[in-house]
């Protein structure tokens, strides 16, 4: 009796640290250009690192600061780095904004080029099978026009390489020793 009795306490402790960690990793973002809230946590794209999660989550933390991408909270215990808002014009990880977003397109070009972006994101990075790690990134962002004339802000949507840059320094950072600490 009494062994059944630590057993299902254990279970419900166990149930109630996932409803906990799941609550805490449920980010929603307003965005202008968009109607609605926008759940970061359903629109992660999953990549496998060879590497610690711990160790990870620093290395993600640095590629983050390397492409001057602000951190707003930075959660090594439950595996998160967010920010619910940044923003950027014309350039974003050296690069030109129509690169990593995409808001639509006037007789200019691409709307992400030209106005005003405010980005929001999320990285979460958890334990694998095998001890290593895997990192889900979750971007999007919204546009306003700052010419002048009234347009309707746009919503932008992530072209994935500004994610596919962010796993790769990941990578670089957790295989080689020397850049580990820049």
């Amino acid at each position: 009796m009494i062994r059944r009795n630590v057993i299902l306490a254990i279970a419900v402790l166990a149930l109630a640290s996932a409803r906990d960690a799941g609550a805490q990793r449920r980010l929603n973002v307003m965005l202008k250009g968009y109607d609605y809230t926008v759940m970061l946590d359903t629109l992660l794209a999953w990549s496998d690192v060879l590497a610690a999660p711990g160790e990870t989550w620093s290395a993600v933390k640095r590629s983050l600061d390397s492409l001057n991408i602000p951190v707003v909270t930075a959660d090594s215990a439950h595996g998160v780095l967010f920010t619910p808002g940044f923003v950027a014009r014309r350039k974003l990880a050296n690069h030109a904004m129509s690169w990593s977003m995409r808001c639509g397109q006037g007789i200019t070009g691409d709307y992400a080029d030209s106005w005003k972006l405010t980005i929001a994101y999320a990285v979460f990075v958890d334990p694998s099978e095998d001890g290593r790690s895997k990192v889900g990134i979750a971007m999007v962002g919204g546009a306003e026009n700052v010419d002048g004339s009234y347009k309707q802000p746009a919503p932008c949507n992530s072209t994935g390489l500004l994610e596919q840059e962010i796993v790769k320094r990941t990578q670089l950072r957790t295989l080689n020793p020397l850049r580990r600490h820049q």
